[in-house]
């Protein structure tokens, strides 16, 4: 297994509350989405949603690919398993989250303009496309998944930009 992408703890955000977050990447491999993690920094608490959009076409998140359903903040990562999504290599893909509590999220810094959005939306179930108009930012939310293939398992860090 391998880390590709940067996976550094640079720095952190806190996330707002009501407000779903997407950061893009281009997959590094094709097969099968296997888990989702999220990093967070400091004691963090309450619930997280996480899932994967497609891109629309206009490098913003489109339609809901995966809701990996929700779960309970208990430390610094929180890792989605038992998931099962098709990935195809060179593909652009958004991983989101939605907190029902203010925590902060890792970030990392400096990706450039686009690297990631936020719209406001009820906390609960991702929505089936992601909200239009959402704020852009300048960095992208640590948010990591396993693409299993038949050749190996390729660790991928997703919302990298690049």
């Amino acid at each position: 297994m391998s880390i590709l992408g940067c996976n550094t703890n640079s720095s952190w955000s806190t996330a707002g509350v009501g407000v779903v977050y997407g950061s893009w990447c281009t997959a590094p491999a094709g097969g099968t989405l296997t888990d989702l993690t999220v990093v967070f920094h400091g004691s963090p608490t309450g619930n997280v949603h996480l899932g994967v959009y497609a891109d629309n076409g206009s490098a913003y998140p489109g339609s809901l690919l995966l809701d990996a359903g929700e779960q309970a903040i208990a430390g610094s990562t929180v890792t989605f398993t038992g998931l099962s999504l098709a990935i195809t290599q060179g593909v652009t893909y958004w991983m989101c989250l939605l907190e029902n509590t203010a925590n902060s999220p890792m970030v990392l810094e400096a990706q450039g303009a686009g690297a990631s959005y936020g719209h406001n939306q009820t906390y609960g179930a991702l929505p089936a496309t992601f909200p239009s108009a959402g704020g852009g930012q300048t960095w992208s939310y640590e948010i990591y998944g396993t693409i299993a293939n038949a050749n190996n398992v390729t660790r991928a860090l997703i919302g990298v930009s690049g």
